[in-house]
């Protein structure tokens, strides 16, 4: 089966899209095709989560997966290998379609995707399937379809896309913040899991 990566994008890649794709790949353990990714705009390449996040990830049981992070650059290459871009904010994602235009239909900001998860319906589903590349992994489905839910969905605007950098702020940012990233991994996580792949590979690991 064809891999489907994705990659999770904030500025130094030891907060926000470091819990992101760490949660992400907690969720999506089900799936062996997937590969979860994340970096930094401006990232301090080779360090590791600030200390306010391992503690958050330690709460959670996902202290190992924490600790084995290490912030790494945004690069054209990671960018163009991706199936889906997640973005903590609206400059992270206009960093990234411009570097690679041709990267605009698979990025959204992490708000933006989970708010468009929720009005992927039977139409959007199906009208996916009829646009899905045959070298595509099947799970780019659920990238297609939530992209034809803008037709449907409310407008999401201003700070609604964003998530706030939580680095050096005191604990109950982070704690904020993580909840927000929890929410929106969670909707996100359940598109990808409906997908026809996601529905097939959890079967398979229940």
């Amino acid at each position: 089966m064809t891999t489907f990566r994705l990659l999770t994008v904030c500025t130094g890649n030891v907060c926000r899209s470091a819990m992101a794709a760490i949660l992400l790949r907690d969720r999506l353990a089900a799936l062996s095709d997937v590969v979860v990714a994340s970096a930094g705009t401006g990232a301090p390449v080779g360090m590791g989560m600030t200390y306010e996040g391992l503690h958050l990830m330690d709460r959670l049981g996902l202290g190992d997966l924490a600790r084995a992070h290490r912030a790494q650059d945004l690069t054209r290459e990671l960018i163009q290998t991706s199936d889906l871009i997640l973005t903590a904010a609206q400059t992270h994602r206009r960093a990234v379609v411009q570097d690679v235009p041709a990267a605009t239909g698979r990025t959204f900001t992490l708000n933006q995707f989970a708010h468009l998860a929720q009005y992927v319906g039977a139409e959007e589903w199906d009208w996916a399937a009829g646009e899905l590349a045959p070298e595509a992994s099947p799970l780019s489905a659920a990238v297609l379809a939530a992209g034809a839910a803008r037709a449907v969905a409310p407008h999401l605007t201003g700070e609604r896309l964003d998530i706030a950098d939580p680095y050096m702020e005191p604990m109950p940012v982070y704690e904020a913040c993580l909840a927000q990233v929890t929410q929106a991994v969670d909707a996100i996580a359940g598109l990808l899991l409906a997908a026809p792949a996601g529905q097939g590979a959890a079967a398979g690991h229940a």
